[in-house]
């Protein structure tokens, strides 16, 4: 996404721009390593976008050419036809040299693909609150509760920045977005034709600073506008930012179109206001960012502590956290994890009990903070099982098979949970569940460890399907 809108950008400055010839030469230069890096990506939504945004940029570039110089039209439709040819050309010498990129362009529309595992999920979402959503970051756990069977990685985006929207802010979210686009776009068309209408008056057909930064920005708006159909560029930072640029310029063109009177009147009337709210909203979330920076730097650090199992460090990282921030549910889900990692999958000895009550402690109050994740749950559910507290560990599974029903992950808990209670039938149909999604290698382990005798029910265990079973659990 990123390379899609530097190319935009500086094909627009490379060819509308009154800079000088070396500074174009550099443009051009920018603009032959991001296609390359293009390419590298193999991203099939980079390709098609990319594709679009340049087509927009070529419509644009012809439409002001016609007007300004009319008799440089034909020069420039003979220009864009050599540059498509040579396009053409580079990118079949690259799918022709690549196996991968020639295997990825060969299904362009793969419908194993994840997107349309994910897609579904995103409606569903949308339906159970159609008017303001669900709330921001939600998707992961809705995800989780409406995943198709097929999809076992953890649902965090939904590689569509619309529907995305659409399932966590609903109908309201979905028109802001739609004002928003409008506005900025109609805005930048409007300017573009202004200044091409003035050039043509003026009987000027060089090029323009403030038109070469329109029409990139105008391209570019559109190269995410298409990507993000199928992607999530705008769920990464660096890239929204960017985005920002783009609608600022066209938001702000840079040269007056009106007379200054006009202008100070409307700045003194409307735009004070706007202007001073949005720096002090930025001032408001700098400091809460600072103010959560001690919390957060431990949470990393417990998080990888864990990763290298060095337990008795990611324990005291997450205390330490814990120290500045107390509404982090990842932090005591390391504490949590961590002490069970300390209490070892040994004997109920004095000491294992110990940590293994209080990653209990930790693990419930995660999973208070954090009541729709399923993985929380299925920790906390585990943890009851070690210390036999099983009629806990039953109300635990249930929510956490609620909330993610399709998980060989929680399954493959459950049916721990069942091995621990001596539920022997249970734990095997729980297990055979978990493998029939994903092979899950710890499953299959597990099931070798219950005794031989046992007969092996066909169906998995019966699982809440609504907040009223839930309830009844």
């Amino acid at each position: 996404g990123f390379l899609e809108m530097v190319i935009c950008l500086c094909i627009a400055m490379m060819v509308w721009s009154r800079t000088r010839a070396w500074v174009k030469i550099l443009f051009g230069y920018v603009v032959l390593c991001c296609l390359a890096g293009l390419l590298m990506t193999g991203s099939r939504g980079g390709f098609l976008s990319v594709a679009f945004g340049l087509c927009v940029f070529t419509g644009l570039s012809l439409w002001r050419t016609w007007v300004t110089a009319p008799e440089r039209f034909g020069r420039a439709v003979f220009v864009v036809i050599v540059a498509v040819v040579l396009l053409a050309a580079g990118a079949g010498v690259a799918l022709s040299h690549s196996r991968t990129l020639g295997q990825r362009a060969s299904h362009l529309v793969d419908t194993q693909d994840i997107r349309f595992q994910l897609w579904p999920s995103a409606l569903t979402q949308f339906q159970q609150s159609p008017a303001f959503g669900t709330g921001s970051g939600t998707f992961l756990y809705y995800g989780r509760r409406f995943r198709n069977p097929g999809m076992q990685r953890e649902p965090v985006r939904v590689h569509n920045d619309y529907l995305h929207l659409l399932a966590e802010y609903g109908a309201v979210g979905a028109t802001g977005l739609l004002l928003f686009l409008a506005a900025h776009l109609w805005w930048g068309f409007r300017t573009f034709y202004q200044m091409g209408r003035r050039s043509a008056g003026q009987g000027a057909g060089e090029g323009s600073t403030a038109a070469a930064w329109t029409v990139g920005s105008l391209s570019a708006a559109a190269c995410l506008m298409a990507h993000s159909a199928v992607d999530f560029n705008l769920h990464i930072p660096a890239n929204a930012l960017v985005l920002a640029f783009v609608f600022g310029v066209l938001a702000n063109p840079g040269r007056s179109l009106e007379s200054n009177s006009e202008q100070t009147a409307r700045f003194r009337g409307v735009d004070l206001l706007p202007r001073l709210v949005l720096p002090a909203l930025a001032v408001a979330v700098v400091l809460g960012g600072i103010f959560r920076l001690p919390g957060e730097y431990y949470a990393e650090q417990a998080r990888t502590a864990l990763r290298d199992n060095h337990n008795a460090a990611a324990l005291d990282f997450a205390r330490r956290g814990l120290e500045y921030e107390h509404d982090n549910p990842q932090l005591y889900d390391y504490l949590g994890r961590a002490r069970m990692n300390l209490g070892g999958d040994g004997p109920d000895t004095l000491i294992a009990r110990s940590f293994r009550e209080a990653a209990v402690e930790a693990f419930s109050e995660a999973v208070r903070l954090s009541p729709q994740d399923s993985n929380l749950q299925a920790r906390l559910g585990e943890a009851y099982a070690r210390i036999n507290a099983f009629d806990e560990a039953e109300k635990t599974f249930r929510q956490a098979l609620f909330w993610d029903p399709n998980s060989s992950w929680v399954s493959t808990y459950y049916g721990f949970y069942l091995q621990q209670a001596g539920r022997y039938p249970e734990a095997v149909s729980a297990y055979q569940h978990a493998m029939s999604l994903d092979g899950n290698s710890i499953a299959f382990r597990n099931l070798g460890q219950i005794p031989t005798w046992v007969a092996a029910p066909i169906l998995p265990p019966a699982l809440p399907r609504s907040n009223t079973d839930l309830e009844r659990n």
